[in-house]
């Protein structure tokens, strides 16, 4: 299981001191209740209303798989399932059932992680409303934290449903991480503690192994209790000291100890190859010693932050710049700054190069080339300003934003306070120290900390190459040579010149509003002058975010179908060389400091636009609105370094198993020629950029049958810009409809399984389902609902009882508007042995359901879900900007009685409608078997 993380202002890392004004000590946020019991356990309580009458509760462990013992490799990620198999106070799976009541659902809402050196569970999203659902919560976290059942039958049942998720994970990246950690961490258990463990372990462990490294480790001083949400403070930090003040002290507990990483002063050079890594990799990795946690509480830590988060972004401004020249060294190159690796007691500037076929080398050179230019000279002033800039706007639209950051924000923020010590003063008191550190704070500050990071020590080399026949690539003593031989290379400073010219160069006549009138929720109609249409909706909802979208009928449905080269890549290409006067780098720069994105689209039925920007930037975001409009920009280099690049990974990927699966399924599914959805090397060969460019003139070429939507801080006051951007886009006057592209899907049934050499052989199973029913708003709800339920039913069969796979994925849509016809997929990975085994359960459940349907139970869950999430949703600008897209693009309302539509539909209605499709019997089985 898997949490996903937000980190507020995600610049903050590390790096030394540089500026002389004083270190002060840092305050914790006053917003923030923060406390430690008797027994060590900490915890963090915030009362917070986004969203209004929800709340999160996290249980944070300072354990991982570094704690096992050899018997012990896989026991801490083993255990984290357990903790979902059943406690004191909710035995069985009652605990999942009793959140999912509530709407809170498993995987989504109901979550944990394991990783080398901690483990996190969180329920997310909780409506709180009644104090006993809090009180629930944290007897959740408290069962969790010290009383999981671990019953014999419920462990035994989980080896299974692990050893498919080892399997599903045993991908190239894993195998070829487990060949290099030892020579990365030489001497050191970070080499042999992936968290998966091994299934020698997990597949035998004594059932006591297990309770020993839970009663060992799940203890409370090396736990953090997180709860915010919109909760009363107070009762919520009586009842946690009730709950969790009795858990008693493990006496004598062993020592929570991070294992250190040793220097290096030669570099560490691990090289690895397998026949399933499509393309060459390689990391470049500059290690360094991090604050300390004392340091971390003071001003310094911010200091170091700012200056770190400018070196990285201006090395990936470079990186940029160099990709788009026709002769790249590499096809891609980005540098970051984060943990070395998977360890947390030392951080690293981690680099990384795609390299190009045959030219390794030549891209690992060219990192280290500029890695050493940087160490050498530094940064140029117009490069440290762009940087600067964009970094003063990042943490000023955080600060205007403070009064909207949702729960999941702040969670994040304090499990990296409890676990790595992070500072956690709040934007209020951020924000104007960080002003003020962007004054003080000097181009000559950054280059000193650039000289002492991009050193000639603690640096890593890993690289992943593919195993191909008649085929070598340097090893680790020749990549050592070319970084000394870089130290020695003759380097000229990189220059910049800072560009002044505007935007817009010409002068626009702009337009006026010739008809106002009343749309839907609260939207207002507007109709230029030159006859584009214009809907603004204003909310309160976030005081800086105005969200954009616009649409056109047509797309690519009125394309010629004989010329799939130059329309398969046709938004790619077409905006690969920026926009109006600046190439896509210099937009990028002339943008910094600038909250504002857009960009138009050609769709298969629609020409579209979208694009969001800050209130200060909404001129900004018109701007490029009429630019992206009118003036794609032709840059001959940059498209044939983007056909280069694109040729070697569509060359290099063709053999991958994900590849030849999809290109399987789309010939199974498809009768005829299965639809283009990705470009193939023959295609880039065909490509005419000049004829891609008029396609796209054609069909971005008409305000007139545009419809443009804003929705968020944007008001009646604005018009007159709308007037002059909008009003002075081109308009033909033409009423275009949208075309038909049609690709019938097979009839009947159709079954296909074939081999394919892997080196951790598993099948892959697919089964789809179509036939025609009608597409409308209450078939959609029925659809989602339908999918819901077969999720919750093959988890609960197929992984839960049957232990054959680690996840089944249910999807289903409608295929298009022209031809009400539904197509569900049903997708999980097993052994080989069980694929038909599990293919025929899968399908028998089905048909079972479509006679049954789903339980009272189950349908009331997902219920909850549904409700609770589209509540949740309406306090967003996007999920307004979609309703009205609905609205005005396919005159359908998505919101209107939605609670009633939803609260209505019946099992029966569920049933009656996965009858409607089992009984055209249309069915078609793919399945990749490995060699």
């Amino acid at each position: 299981m898997r949490v996903h993380t937000f980190i507020l202002l995600c610049c903050f890392g590390v790096c030394r001191s540089v500026a002389q004004s004083p270190v002060g000590k840092l305050p914790m946020d006053s917003c923030l209740r923060v406390g430690k019991l008797e027994n060590g356990l900490t915890y963090y309580i915030r009362h917070n209303e986004k969203p209004k009458g929800q709340a999160d509760f996290l249980i944070v462990q300072k354990v991982g798989s570094m704690q096992e013992e050899e018997t012990q490799q896989g026991l801490a990620h083993f255990l984290e399932h357990m903790c979902f198999q059943g406690t004191r106070h909710y035995p069985g799976r009652s605990m999942t059932s009793y959140l999912e009541g509530l709407g809170v659902k498993l995987g989504i809402n109901l979550n944990a992680y394991t990783s080398f050196d901690e483990t996190v569970f969180n329920i997310s999203n909780v409506p709180v409303r009644r104090k006993s659902v809090v009180d629930s919560c944290l007897l959740i976290l408290h069962d969790w934290a010290c009383d999981l059942s671990l019953s014999t039958k419920a462990i035994d049942d989980e080896r299974k449903v692990i050893h498919e998720e080892w399997r599903t994970r045993q991908n190239v990246t894993m195998r070829m991480l487990q060949e290099v950690m030892p020579v990365v961490f030489p001497d050191s258990k970070y080499a042999q503690r992936l968290p998966i463990g091994l299934m020698e372990v997990v597949d035998n462990f004594p059932y006591k192994l297990l309770y020993d490294y839970y009663r060992k480790w799940y203890r409370p001083d090396l736990q953090g209790i997180i709860v915010v949400g919109d909760v009363e403070v107070d009762m919520v930090e009586k009842e946690i000291t009730r709950l969790f003040g009795d858990i008693p002290l493990i006496p004598d507990a062993a020592p929570r100890l991070f294992e250190q990483i040793a220097d290096n002063e030669q570099p560490i050079v691990a090289t690895v190859s397998d026949r399933e890594q499509p393309i060459t990799v390689i990391q470049l990795i500059q290690k360094y010693h991090p604050l300390s946690t004392e340091q971390k509480a003071t001003t310094e830590y911010y200091r170091d932050t700012y200056c770190k988060t400018l070196i990285t972004n201006m090395f990936n401004m470079r990186m940029s710049e160099m990709i788009q020249k026709s002769d790249a060294p590499f096809l891609q190159a980005s540098i970051s700054n984060g943990d070395f690796l998977i360890a947390k007691s030392i951080k690293a500037l981690t680099a990384v190069v795609v390299c190009r076929e045959d030219k390794e080398i030549v891209g690992f050179e060219a990192l280290a080339q500029e890695m050493e230019r940087v160490r050498r000279f530094g940064f140029t002033e117009a490069e440290f300003q762009h940087a600067a800039v964009s970094y003063r706007t990042m943490i000023e639209n955080a600060y205007k934003e403070r009064h909207n950051t949702r729960n999941s924000t702040f969670s994040s923020e304090y499990v990296r306070c409890f676990l790595d010590g992070e500072p956690s003063p709040g934007i209020s008191y951020e924000y104007p120290l960080m002003c003020r550190l962007t004054k003080e704070v000097s181009l000559d500050d950054v280059n000193r900390i650039a000289s002492t990071l991009f050193g000639k020590q603690n640096r890593v080399v890993i690289a992943n190459y593919p195993s191909k026949e008649n085929r070598s690539y340097p090893d680790s003593t020749a990549l050592a040579e070319y970084l000394h031989k870089v130290e020695a290379e003759s380097l000229m400073p990189y220059g910049e010149v800072k560009d002044v010219r505007p935007l817009i160069a010409r002068k626009l006549s702009g337009g006026k509003v010739v008809k106002s009138e009343e749309g839907v929720y609260g939207s207002t109609l507007y109709t230029l002058s030159n006859g584009a249409k214009v809907v603004i909706k204003h909310t309160d909802l976030k005081d800086n975010e105005i969200l954009f979208a616009a649409f056109s009928p047509g797309g690519k449905s009125l394309l010629p179908a004989d010329e799939p080269e130059n329309t398969v890549m046709l938004d790619e290409v077409a905006t690969i060389g920026g926009y109006g006067d600046f190439d896509r780098l210099a937009l990028t720069k002339k943008l910094s400091g600038q909250k504002a994105v857009c960009g138009f689209f050609v769709g298969d039925y629609w020409e579209t636009g979208g694009g969001s920007c800050s209130k200060a930037d909404f001129k900004t975001m018109l701007r490029l609105l009429y630019l992206s409009f009118t003036s794609p920009r032709r840059d001959d280099g940059a498209f044939l370094a983007f056909k280069e690049r694109t040729r070697e990974t569509l060359t290099a990927t063709a053999s991958q198993s994900t590849a030849i699966y999809a290109d399987s399924i789309g010939r199974a599914l498809y009768t005829g020629t299965p639809p283009l959805r990705r470009a193939r090397p023959e295609h880039l060969a065909q490509m005419d950029y000049g004829r891609i460019l008029q396609l796209r003139r054609e069909r971005v070429a008409d305000a007139s049958d545009f419809t443009f939507l804003f929705v968020g801080n944007v008001r009646t006051e604005d018009i007159p810009l709308i007037e002059k951007y909008i009003g002075s886009l081109p308009s033909l006057h033409r009423k275009e409809k949208c075309g038909v592209l049609w690709h019938p899907l097979r009839k009947g049934n159709y079954c296909t399984d074939f081999g394919l050499q892997m080196e951790t052989p598993k099948s892959t199973v697919s089964l789809f389902l179509h036939g025609r029913t009608k597409d409308n708003f209450r078939n959609r709800l029925i659809l989602q609902m339908l999918v819901q339920s077969l999720n919750t039913l093959y988890q609960q069969t197929l992984r839960e009882k049957e232990g054959g796979t680690y996840d089944v994925k249910v999807n289903g849509s409608f295929r298009d508007m022209f031809h009400d016809e539904v197509l569900v997929s049903i997708n999980f990975d097993t052994s080989n042995d069980r694929r038909h085994q599990l293919r025929d359960k899968a399908l028998e459940l089905l048909r079972r359901f479509a006679v049954d349907g789903p339980t009272e139970e189950n349908l009331a869950q997902i219920r909850q879900f549904m409700l609770k999430s589209h509540n949740d949703a309406t306090s967003s600008n996007a999920y307004w900007l979609n309703l009205l897209l609905k609205c005005y693009q396919y005159d359908t309302d998505t919101h209107r009685n939605y609670e009633k539509l939803v609260n209505d539909i019946s099992p029966k209605e569920i049933a009656t409608f996965a009858r409607r499709i089992l009984k055209q019997d249309n069915l078609v089985e793919v399945t990749m078997h490995g060699l």
